[in-house]
């Protein structure tokens, strides 16, 4: 799981032990058990607009495929398909937990790393 906000910073990692805690690596390394974590509230985001670097890829690619392939009619086709990858909407699964003492600590999960959360809570 990538820590992406809250009271311990923007960037770092977490994870649930496998003796039952949650560990977040936020610049220190800090210890939650169950108890300590007060409510989680998770979302699905979805992230739109034009990603650069995913649709330049799609284009140089898809592009000198179809030139390839069919010739300059190909490479047009090849370079508007590329363009409307660039387009396609990202999703994110997003979790907010509420720790003892106000802290605070936003997540973005797998679908599955939600359920572990979920079921850490209990």
């Amino acid at each position: 799981m990538k820590v992406i906000g809250g009271s311990f910073g923007t960037s770092g990692a977490a994870h649930i032990s496998r003796d039952n805690t949650l560990v977040v690596k936020s610049g220190q390394k800090y210890l939650f058990k169950p108890g300590q974590v007060e409510n989680i509230d998770t979302r699905t985001e979805s992230v739109g607009g034009f990603h650069a670097g995913k649709g330049l890829l799609a284009i140089l690619i898809l592009g000198y495929l179809g030139l390839m392939l069919l010739g300059l009619v190909g490479a047009f086709f090849g370079l508007l398909l590329g363009l409307g990858i660039g387009f396609i909407k990202e999703k994110r699964n997003v979790a907010d937990l509420d720790i003892e003492g106000g802290k605070r600590l936003t997540l973005e999960c797998s679908p599955k790393a939600i359920q572990w959360l979920l079921e850490f809570k209990g």
